[in-house]
């Protein structure tokens, strides 16, 4: 478990950013990390645990990551999802972000792109 954890901290290294959610008694709810690369910041692993969703903890986690990435100076927001994630969509779509055409050398097929531009 200690490799996986500095992996962790190695990939998403400063200026990049992991988000969790505790519930009353400690345990991690939810997860949102933001990967920095120059003016670039690319929204990854946002999670829920399936008795909180619905609850807006996932909005709530991605709105505030788009103000981290503000704060940081980024100029685009970027992520991926799959077809069949409907409400991550919406929820997306519900904060300005469009599809766009794919980001990366080598896409993956099935992979819906999308982005935000921040300024």
């Amino acid at each position: 478990m200690a490799t996986e954890l500095v992996q962790l901290r190695t990939f998403y290294a400063s200026p990049s950013v992991i988000l969790l959610a505790f519930d009353g008694d400690g345990v991690a709810i939810s997860v949102v990390a933001l990967l920095v690369t120059g003016s670039i910041g690319e929204i990854r692993r946002l999670y829920v645990v399936p008795g909180q969703r619905a609850s807006g903890l996932g909005r709530h986690l991605t709105e505030t990551l788009i103000g981290v990435a503000r704060g940081l100076g980024l100029e685009r927001l970027v992520l991926t999802t799959l077809p069949t994630m409907v409400h991550a969509r919406r929820l997306y779509e519900s904060l300005g972000f469009i599809t766009v055409e794919p980001y990366v050398d080598k896409p993956t097929d099935g992979v819906l792109y999308f982005a935000l531009t921040l300024q």
